[in-house]
């Protein structure tokens, strides 16, 4: 799934480096499967360690600055994966005005595999009860459905 990632990323950037006609850009394709399991492993440790700015994760003071992110990898590699980050391939995606066209387009192969990973290395020991939760959302959404009669509505 990685390295489904990495060729990903690495084609979105070229095609946008193209499109935009970027020449001097500091961007290095991602080589390595390890790079981007980096890249998820801060924004793993970014989303439990919740800082005002991105950048005051790399910082010097010692009050904002985490040393584990710092030895992962440095904000400014970090940050051009960010920017060019793709799970999907960005030659099979359709246009909204395209038949066929899914809002979840740009995640459903990742999820798919997702899905399969988790079938084939997850097998339950016991049986389990799985029991719907609601959180009231009051965002927007395209795929958020409303429904009047749950209880997180009233």
């Amino acid at each position: 799934m990685c390295e489904t990632v990495r060729v990903n990323t690495n084609k979105y950037a070229e095609y946008i480096q193209e499109k935009k006609n970027i020449t001097h850009s500091k961007w290095k394709p991602v080589e390595f499967v390890e790079e981007i399991w980096n890249f998820l492993s801060v924004m793993l440790i970014m989303s439990i360690a919740r800082l005002p700015k991105m950048s005051d994760y790399w910082a010097s003071n010692p009050m904002l600055g985490n040393d584990m992110i710092k030895r992962t990898m440095t904000r400014d590699r970090f940050m051009e994966i960010l920017r060019y980050f793709h799970l999907s391939n960005r030659e099979e995606e359709k246009n909204p005005q395209d038949e066929g066209y899914n809002i979840m387009q740009k995640l459903d192969p990742f999820m798919k595999d997702l899905k399969l990973n988790f079938l084939k290395h997850f097998s339950p020991y016991r049986e389990l009860s799985i029991d719907e939760a609601l959180i009231k959302y009051k965002g927007r959404l395209g795929i958020v459905q409303y429904m009047p009669m749950k209880p997180a509505k009233r």
